[in-house]
């Protein structure tokens, strides 16, 4: 090594045969050498630059030509060391320090990297669209040349991200709300609020547009937009109508908005309301005096709906026992009604009854008694009794069998009529009479 041409002190290597006073010396290793490190004043130092300048390192062919190995055997065997061999410890131990150096270096360079690797991947949420922006004064400023979805993006170190909801935004319009409050008028002056919400989507190709425009403050640009469509709609209604035609009003409130926030970019438009669903017209706050009248006016319509209703029972009450008293007298004729005509259908069935049993005597009687006077004809006709004397007394002989039940037999033994044998043969086959 050699000294700098301004110090007054210099540092170089040496062998133990080269030592000098001890107040002078430090003792070190390189390698396992025993070596001497001295400090000398900068004229005896120069002495040995100019010799170690006119000495070139040799070329080393093997292992064993390494620089300071043969000194470090001649140190170990006692030999002397020699001014080249001085020169090539010298050069040994400057390439272990500049080789310890690199090493360090190496590692530094390996520790930068870890560090800095993972910080330049940027991570995207699933809800969310992301611009990146520079933090350095190299990159400064945000990048609009593409829009990042969800997902792991490598940008290197110096961005983070400026970030828009993928997901729909909510805006609500109420009393204390930091988006503003709809108020409007009824027809005597008094003021009340409207409540409402909707939910707005942004586009993300028109993000970059977007930001250009609004690069901070889009969200309340919109919600002002939002609350002057709403206000110029909201005193076309009075307050009952908010109640009774809320679905007219919701519409028109609706068709405002949408228009409004359509030109929020100019042109092109940067969000959207996807459909009239995503707007909601919550109520309408009622002042409090108004509500009192309201709140009367419904107890005197109970009130009044009760009265009727009362009116209504008394009636229907009244009606039902006229009606009950109806049906009363109803069954009772119809109960009287119907013992009378069972009793004059059972008279007229038990009369028709007698009147048929009559008749069907006399009918008997009839043609018992034409059968009968066949029956005499024939008796006279075969007893070949022709004169009325003969008849009479047969007439009189059955008159007689009539009124007392007497038989053939007896009438026989006193009847001269009998006294034909063919008499007796007629009127026994007949009556079981076959002899006397």
């Amino acid at each position: 090594m050699s000294s700098g041409a301004n110090s007054d002190y210099s540092t170089y290597l040496y062998s133990d045969s080269e030592s000098s006073s001890s107040s002078s010396q430090q003792q070190g290793s390189i390698g396992g050498d025993s070596v001497q490190l001295g400090i000398f004043p900068a004229s005896q130092t120069a002495e040995h630059s100019s010799s170690y300048s006119t000495v070139a390192p040799p070329s080393y062919k093997n292992a064993s030509a390494v620089p300071g190995a043969a000194s470090v055997a001649q140190m170990e065997t006692g030999g002397t060391t020699s001014a080249v061999a001085r020169k090539e410890r010298a050069w040994y131990a400057s390439w272990r320090g500049w080789a310890a150096c690199g090493c360090v270096l190496f590692a530094l360079i390996v520790l930068i990297l870890i560090a800095t690797i993972p910080n330049g991947f940027q991570y995207v949420e699933w809800n969310e669209y992301v611009l990146m922006r520079g933090v350095h004064p190299h990159n400064a400023g945000v990048k609009t040349n593409k829009v990042y979805s969800n997902g792991r993006y490598w940008t290197g170190t110096g961005y983070d991200q400026l970030k828009y909801p993928r997901t729909f935004n909510t805006i609500v319009y109420k009393e204390g709300s930091p988006s503003g409050t709809i108020l409007a008028f009824t027809d005597s002056g008094i003021e009340f609020s409207i409540e409402c919400s909707y939910l707005y989507w942004i586009i993300p190709e028109q993000i970059p547009l977007l930001y250009s425009l609004y690069p901070t403050s889009y969200h309340s640009r919109i919600a002002a937009l939002g609350l002057r469509a709403l206000k110029n709609v909201a005193p076309n209604y009075s307050l009952r109508q908010y109640v009774t035609n809320r679905d007219e009003i919701q519409l028109a409130m609706y068709n405002s908005l949408a228009s409004e926030l359509a030109s929020l970019c100019g042109n092109v438009p940067c969000v959207e309301i996807r459909g009239r669903r995503h707007f909601q017209l919550r109520r309408a706050v009622v002042p409090s005096q108004i509500r009192s009248t309201w709140l009367n006016a419904a107890v005197q319509n109970q009130v009044n709906i009760k009265q009727e209703a009362e009116q209504v029972r008394v009636l229907v009450v009244k009606e039902t026992d006229r009606l009950r008293a109806e049906i009363s007298a109803n069954i009772t004729l119809v109960n009287t009604s119907a013992a009378a005509e069972a009793h004059r259908i059972r008279t007229s069935a038990v009369a028709e009854a007698d009147r048929i049993r009559a008749e069907a005597n006399a009918e008997a009687f009839r043609i018992r008694e034409q059968a009968k006077g066949s029956g005499i004809q024939s008796v006279l006709t075969a007893l070949n009794i022709s004169d009325s004397e003969g008849t009479r007394e047969l007439l009189s002989l059955l008159t007689v069998m009539d009124s007392t039940n007497t038989d053939v037999k007896s009438l026989y033994q006193s009847t001269s009529v009998f006294s034909d044998p063919s008499t007796r043969v007629i009127l026994g086959a007949s009556n079981a009479v076959v002899s006397v």
